[in-house]
């Protein structure tokens, strides 16, 4: 029987190209809106900053889990973990944003948020992810 090459998850191109898309569109979009709800109040302010601190924090865990002496499961765990967790934070933001009625950059940018994150978490994450971590014949030990 041949034997397969292992495929590491984090070198498929769907990363590459959400990763790339989060980072070009999503930072800016976040510190406008940071900076636009700074004279509005702390409401808005309060729902915005746990997922920003969310994001930062997954990027320090994945940086230092990202190596061979980590198993796959933790590797696995931590972007499932931050994003299960972020959804709440999300879904806090919207309805501050709603409430606070900021105009719709700032709900369309909240709910294309919810989306994106939820897309990640349940299509991407769970659905494509987990089997590669799983599957010992596939995922890079």
């Amino acid at each position: 029987m041949a034997r397969q090459t292992a495929v590491n998850p984090f070198s498929l191109s769907l990363i590459a190209g959400c990763s790339t898309l989060a980072a070009l569109g999503g930072v800016p979009a976040h510190d406008i809106s940071f900076s636009l709800a700074w004279p509005s109040g702390s409401l808005v302010l309060r729902a915005l900053g746990p997922h920003l601190y969310l994001i930062a924090a997954q990027v320090v865990c994945e940086f230092f889990s990202n190596n061979k002496h980590v198993a796959r499961l933790p590797l696995m765990l931590v972007p499932i973990g931050f994003n299960t967790y972020r959804m709440w934070t999300l879904i806090a933001w919207c309805k501050a944003v709603v409430a606070a009625d900021m105009g719709s950059f700032h709900v369309c940018l909240a709910f294309g948020n919810l989306l994106f994150w939820a897309f990640n978490l349940f299509v991407f994450l769970l659905l494509k992810m987990v089997p590669l971590y799983l599957n010992p014949e596939k995922a890079a030990v």
